[in-house]
């Protein structure tokens, strides 16, 4: 898999991605579709582990949802904000949605 601009989706990606959820409520109005998530792990440079912290019918359908897309971890990390909210907005204002390679 690949981003729209060409760049690789990693593991790491994932595990960045699913990062936000466990923010503040105030920046993670969403949190809760996948709050059964305790913890993602890189199993490989291609592949995460996912643990749940109890059984959860709704996970794998919360995983589809418009919130719990996977973006790229530089191209968060690198919009402008001082802020996490500066953060979001920036990096909302240009996402990247993923392709296939």
């Amino acid at each position: 898999m690949k981003f729209s601009d060409g760049t690789p989706m990693t593991a790491d990606d994932v595990k960045f991605s699913a990062r936000p959820r466990a923010r503040p409520r105030k920046t993670a109005k969403w949190a809760g579709m996948i709050g059964s998530i305790d913890t993602i792990e890189i199993a490989t440079p291609h592949h995460h582990r996912a643990q749940a912290k109890h059984p959860d019918p709704t996970l794998i359908p919360a995983l589809a949802m418009f919130n719990t897309g996977i973006f790229p971890k530089a191209k968060y990390e690198a919009a402008a904000g001082a802020t996490e909210e500066e953060k979001h907005k920036a990096f909302a204002e240009t996402p990247l949605a993923p392709g296939r390679s």
